[in-house]
């Protein structure tokens, strides 16, 4: 491309030059331009004008403006679509998938499919996860699937032994004085 801007200078330099007879060189730019633009290039054999035109400049004898261009623009259909945002891809099998990976945990079994979200059985209930955070879970069909449990969340249930009064007499510390210590029972 670097070559193609460089012979184009060159050629545009040359035909300036060329064409400057007073001061004033911008009043010559638009013929400069309409020659370079109806010159036939070499390596096409044809020139930009009969490319965009389907027509050749030198056997017409017309001028550019008298080209067709505008019904020929108004033939070409337009599109109607409007797009303004990303286009978000979503796979078609996962619209009929029995299970699916949630970001980072899975798999999990689907409940129900709607249009954005999908309902889905985590960790014993149903969950609402948008379809955009799915992937769909390719499983193996001979063994059986392992469907995904939440990790327990929070501090573990302890179950202290229900003590009698008198094991909690003989095992009651106190101080030298005889008042009785009771630690706390978080610890």
């Amino acid at each position: 491309a670097n070559g193609l801007v460089e012979r184009f200078h060159c050629c545009l330099k040359e035909s300036l030059i060329t064409r400057l007879n007073g001061p004033n060189w911008i009043d010559q730019l638009p013929w400069v331009m309409l020659g370079i633009h109806t010159a036939p290039k070499e390596n096409l054999n044809t020139s930009s004008t009969e490319m965009v035109l389907r027509c050749s400049p030198y056997s017409a004898r017309r001028v550019p403006s008298e080209y067709e261009v505008r019904p020929r623009c108004q033939k070409v259909p337009r599109s109607t679509e409007k797009q303004h945002g990303p286009r978000s891809s979503i796979p078609n099998d996962l619209c009929t998938a029995n299970f699916v990976f949630s970001p980072y945990d899975g798999p999990y079994e689907v409940i129900h499919l709607g249009d954005k979200t999908f309902q889905l059985l985590i960790g014993g209930r149903q969950d609402t996860v948008s379809i955009n955070r799915l992937k769909l879970a390719h499983l193996d069909i001979d063994s059986p699937v392992q469907v995904a449990q939440l990790p327990n969340r929070g501090r573990p249930r302890q179950i202290t032994p229900t003590l009698d009064k008198e094991q909690l007499l003989k095992n009651r510390v106190t101080t030298r004085w005889g008042r009785a210590i009771k630690t706390p029972s978080r610890f």
